[in-house]
């Protein structure tokens, strides 16, 4: 059993080293390619950092460090929520939309 479990954690690490590789000339790390992917689909569009983070399994501060990245990039844009004055909205942009189809090419899945 816990030879299994080496050999899945071993798996694991080359896996995401590879697809680490992949993305670095997008200047993508693993964790801001995820958040795209999640902010592309219908289940986390405008959503907040804190549905974001529990969606992902990220801590708040993590991914609000991530979302400080993109937002400076310009892959996302952030909003007052229309209902609720204290939360933001996240949203992914055009260029975050781009940069996600590149990195879904470059990975293969397109």
């Amino acid at each position: 059993m816990l030879r299994h479990a080496r050999d899945c954690a071993r798996a694991y690490r080359a896996a995401e080293t590879a697809v680490s590789k992949a993305l670095s000339p997008l200047a993508l790390t693993t964790t801001r390619c995820l958040v795209l992917e999640a902010l592309d689909t219908e289940l986390v569009t405008g959503a907040s950092i804190a549905d974001l983070a529990a969606f992902l399994g990220l801590h708040r501060t993590s991914a609000a460090a991530v979302i400080d990245h993109l937002a400076g990039v310009n892959w996302v844009s952030r909003s007052g929520d229309a209902r609720d004055a204290r939360k933001t909205t996240i949203r992914i942009t055009g260029v975050g939309r781009d940069r996600l189809a590149e990195a879904r090419r470059l990975l293969g899945e397109a």
